[in-house]
């Protein structure tokens, strides 16, 4: 038979061979003292100081991840990214390493401006005339190859983005916190991904996306994936015609006078020279959760 004696501090409670003694004030140390029947004492773990029933701390994802947060400063456990600054993630391909940066930071707010070398020959056309070029036909232009070279004016991209804060986890996950969903995509700072977790497979050596409305989930589009480190290069196909301006020329009496450019308007098709995107990443180990 068990009974219960109340009083104003404490519970008492007695059983048959065994009596155990819980103070409801608050304790001085790790343990409270527990008074046996025999007369022995045991040491009784303090519920108000237990590891295992304090308010939880941190979070639950894994030590080294990496994230976006709308926030000025990090979040209790983790530090700014300096790598980060200025640079979207995109993620390795199979066992690229991480912290490869690409390209110049991006300053605040800039829209960076983006340009073209034009390097190329094209054709004039030639016309001959009957008769002997004299020496008042200085400054003519000859007619065959001729080279090409300029640069486009450099322009903004005017490619959206949003500058957020970007962290790095160094405190361990807290285990009483809920798990990390399964199918959530992280970042990491480690060469593999930690437990629980596999390399995203759609996404490696690609930037990021929010799938648009009604649309499918983890669709590929675009070029091959990034290589490590890779600046991404792209052309531009350029046409147009060069006029040019007539000029006088003395002939006098005799044969052909040849390989002069025709006075006309000579079109050209070219491509530009191949420059990069120039928008800066940092690359890092993505992994989503099992």
């Amino acid at each position: 038979m068990i009974t219960v004696a109340r009083s104003p501090f404490r519970v008492l409670l007695i059983a048959t061979g065994l009596s155990g003694l819980l103070s409801c004030n608050p304790p001085t140390s790790a343990v409270d003292a527990a008074t046996m029947d025999d007369g022995d004492s045991e040491p009784v773990l303090d519920l108000a100081t237990s590891p295992d029933l304090s308010a939880p701390v941190g979070d639950s994802l894994p030590k080294l991840a990496v994230a976006f947060f709308q926030r000025k400063d990090c979040p209790r456990g983790w530090q700014p990214l300096a790598m980060a600054a200025g640079r979207t993630l995109v993620p390795t391909v199979g066992m690229d390493p991480i912290d490869i940066a690409s390209g110049e930071p991006l300053m605040e707010g800039e829209d960076r401006a983006h340009g073209h070398a034009v390097m190329t020959n094209f054709n004039l056309s030639t016309v001959s005339y009957a008769g002997i070029a004299g020496e008042a036909n200085h400054g003519l232009a000859r007619g065959g190859s001729q080279a090409l070279t300029g640069k486009t004016n450099a322009v903004p991209i005017g490619l959206p983005y949003v500058q957020l804060l970007v962290c790095n986890k160094l405190d361990e996950p807290d285990p009483r916190l809920r798990p990390v969903a399964k199918g959530t995509l992280v970042f990491f700072r480690t060469p593999d991904c930690p437990k629980g977790f596999v390399q995203a497979g759609g996404s490696q050596g690609r930037l990021i996306i929010g799938v648009p409305e009604l649309a499918t989930p983890g669709q590929k589009f675009g070029g091959l994936p990034l290589k490590s480190g890779e600046k991404r290069v792209h052309h531009h196909a350029l046409s147009g015609s060069i006029t040019t301006s007539s000029h006088g020329i003395a002939l006098a009496s005799g044969s052909g006078a040849s390989g002069y450019a025709k006075n006309d308007k000579h079109p050209y098709q070219v491509d530009s020279v191949d420059e990069p995107s120039s928008f800066p990443y940092l690359q890092l180990l993505h992994c989503q959760k099992e």
